[in-house]
C-alpha cells in the first residue's frame, strides 16, 4: 500500500517523468557522440595504422633482394618488432610469393586458413585471394577485406595494407598491419567507452540533482495536500508552515505585506495564501456557530414565552381577568419575533447585489419619508430632529430605493433606541471630492465605545445589550451589506452631540 501510495505521489510523478524524459535526451545524445567518437576514433586509428604501414613498406623494399623473396637487411626483423610493439598491431611480411616470412605473431585460429608452405619451406603462405595484388595502400576493417576472414571472429579487427616496391609492376608482396580494436584490458575498455561512461555517469549526477530539487519543489505541495486533508476533516487550526526565512515581523497570516510578497516566491505565497483561506475559513465557521446560536437563542426567547402564556390560559394558571394583559405580551412577542424573521429573509435576500435594480431617486423626499413614518416614536421621546440637508439640485442619487430606505430606517431606529428624554438628532448631507453623496446621523444619547465602533456592524451585535435587549443585532449588518452592495461604505464613530454618529456614501448621477 506504501508502495502503491508513493507511486501515486506527485513527487514520484515529478521524478519518474523529469528522469525519463533526462535519460531519453541523454540516449539520444549520447548515441549521436558515441558514433561520432567512434568514427572519428576509427579514422585517426586507419590513418595512423596506413601511415605506419607504408613506412615499414618503404623500409622494408630496401632491405630486401631484387626478387622480394628474402631479408638481406638483418635490421629490417627489429624494425618491424618495434613498429608492431608502437601500433599494438601484429605485422606481417609477405613476400612475392605470398609467403608470410616474417611476422610478430599469428593467431592460432588463422593458421589453419593459410595455405600450406610449399616446396618443403616453413613459411606459411597468404591465400590468394587476401593478397594486395591491386597494390594500394588501404586502412580499414578487417570483415570489410579478405582478410578478415582468416581472423579470429570473436575479436573486431583493423587492417592497413602496403604494398613493396616492385621494379617490374608486378606483385613483389606486401606489409600487413593487423590491431584489434576489441578492448582486452579495462584501461582500453575505458578508452573505447568513455564517452557512454561519462554520459551515465553525468545522467546519474543530473538524477541526483533532480532529486534534491524535486523534492524541495514537491515538500512544499504535499505539505499543503497534508493541511488540506485535515481541513478537510475539520482540523480548522491546521496551517501550513512557512519557511523560517520567510515569516514576516508581522507573523500574521491574515495580511499578505506587499514588500514581503515580491520577496517570497511562488509557493511561499502560495502557502499564505492557503493559510489566509483557511483562517477566514475559520471565522466564517465561527461566525456561522455564532450565527445558529444567536438565532436560537432570540428565537428560542419568544417562542417560549408566547408557549408558556398559551399555555397558562389553556390550563387555567393565569386568571380569566389577567389573560388580557398576558395576550398583550403574547402579542408584543410575536411582533418581536415577525420582526426578527423579517430581517433573517432580509440578510438572505435584499443583501444580493445581484437582486438589487439600481436607479436615480431624490433621497432628500426618502429622508423625510423615513421620518414621517417615525414620527410616533419620535413624539413619545420628544426627540428633536435637525435637518442639514443639500439643496434639492444636489439630491439625486444613484441606488435602490427600498434598501435605501431599510438602511435609514435601521439607523435611524437605533438613534431613536439610544437617544434620552428629550433627545436630538442630527441628519445632514454634503457633495464630497468625489462627487459621492455623503449622508451623516448623529444623535446626542449613550454613544459607542471604541470597541463597539469596531465590532458594530458585525452579525448580532449589541452595543449595549442590557438597554438594547429588544433588538436583533442584525439592522446595522444588513445596512453595512446594503451600503456595499452599492460599491461604497458606511461608517460608525462618535459625534460631537456626544451620541453615536453614522456616515455612508452614494454614488451621484
Amino acid at each position: 500500500m506504501k508502495r502503491l501510495s508513493f507511486l501515486k505521489s506527485i513527487y514520484a510523478r515529478t521524478l519518474f517523468r523529469v528522469a525519463f524524459a533526462i535519460l531519453i535526451i541523454f540516449i539520444i545524445l549520447g548515441t549521436i557522440y558515441f558514433a561520432l567518437f567512434i568514427s572519428a576514433s576509427r579514422s585517426q586509428e586507419t590513418n595512423y595504422l596506413r601511415r605506419n604501414a607504408e613506412e615499414i613498406s618503404l623500409m622494408v623494399s630496401r632491405g630486401m633482394n631484387f626478387s622480394r623473396t628474402a631479408i638481406d637487411s638483418s635490421e629490417i626483423p627489429s624494425y618491424i618488432s618495434l613498429t608492431a610493439s608502437s601500433t599494438d598491431a601484429l605485422v606481417w611480411l609477405v613476400n612475392a610469393d605470398g609467403e608470410i616470412i616474417y611476422n610478430t605473431g599469428i593467431p592460432v585460429e588463422t593458421f589453419s586458413k593459410l595455405d600450406e608452405p610449399i616446396n618443403d619451406r616453413q613459411f606459411y603462405c597468404l591465400p590468394f585471394e587476401a593478397q594486395n595484388h591491386m597494390q594500394i595502400v588501404y586502412s580499414q576493417i578487417a570483415r570489410q577485406s579478405e582478410i578478415g576472414q582468416l581472423l579470429p571472429q570473436n575479436h573486431s579487427w583493423m587492417v592497413a595494407s602496403a604494398p613493396l616496391l616492385s621494379f617490374t609492376g608486378a606483385y613483389a608482396g606486401e606489409i600487413l598491419l593487423l590491431r584489434s580494436v576489441t578492448a582486452e584490458n579495462n584501461t582500453e575498455f575505458l578508452q573505447n567507452y568513455l564517452v557512454p561512461i561519462s554520459f551515465l555517469i553525468a545522467f546519474f549526477l543530473a538524477l541526483v540533482v533532480i532529486l534534491l530539487l524535486s523534492r524541495e519543489i514537491t515538500r512544499p505541495i504535499s505539505v499543503l495536500a497534508d493541511t488540506a486533508d485535515r481541513v478537510y476533516k475539520g482540523d480548522l487550526s491546521a496551517r501550513v508552515p512557512i519557511p523560517s526565512d520567510n515569516l514576516t515581523d508581522s507573523g500574521d497570516d491574515d495580511i499578505l505585506d506587499p514588500a514581503q510578497e515580491i520577496q517570497d516566491d511562488d509557493l511561499v505565497l502560495l502557502m499564505r495564501t492557503f493559510n489566509m483561506l483557511i483562517a477566514k475559513f475559520e471565522v466564517q465557521e465561527k461566525d456561522r456557530s455564532d450565527f445558529m446560536s444567536s438565532i436560537s437563542h432570540d428565537l428560542r426567547s419568544p417562542i417560549t414565552s408566547i408557549r408558556g402564556f398559551v399555555e397558562g390560559m389553556l390550563d387555567g394558571t393565569i386568571p380569566e381577568e389577567e389573560r388580557e394583559h398576558y395576550l398583550k405580551i403574547v402579542q408584543q412577542e410575536s411582533k418581536r419575533l415577525q420582526k426578527l424573521v423579517n430581517e433573517l429573509f432580509e440578510m438572505t435576500t435584499i443583501l444580493r447585489k445581484g437582486q438589487m435594480k439600481m436607479g436615480v431617486f431624490d433621497i432628500n423626499e426618502l429622508i423625510e419619508d423615513v421620518l414621517d413614518s417615525h414620527e410616533t416614536q419620535l413624539q413619545e421621546k420628544n426627540i428633536s430632529v435637525q435637518l442639514e440637508l443639500t439643496s434639492d439640485e444636489r439630491s439625486l442619487v444613484i441606488g435602490n430605493d427600498e434598501s435605501i430606505q431599510r438602511v435609514l430606517v435601521n439607523i435611524l431606529a437605533n438613534a431613536i433606541r439610544f437617544c434620552p428624554q428629550d433627545g436630538l438628532i442630527k441628519i445632514s448631507s454634503n457633495i464630497t471630492q468625489n462627487d459621492l453623496y455623503q449622508l451623516v446621523i448623529e444623535d446626542n444619547g449613550m454613544g459607542l465605545s471604541d470597541e463597539d465602533v469596531t465590532y458594530v456592524f458585525d452579525r448580532f451585535y449589541k452595543a449595549d445589550k442590557a438597554r438594547n435587549s429588544e433588538g436583533s443585532g442584525l439592522g446595522l449588518y444588513i445596512a453595512r451589506n446594503i451600503i456595499n452592495a452599492h460599491g461604497q461604505a458606511i461608517e460608525a464613530g462618535h459625534s460631537k452631540l456626544g451620541g453615536a454618529r453614522f456616515t455612508f456614501t452614494l454614488n451621484t448621477p
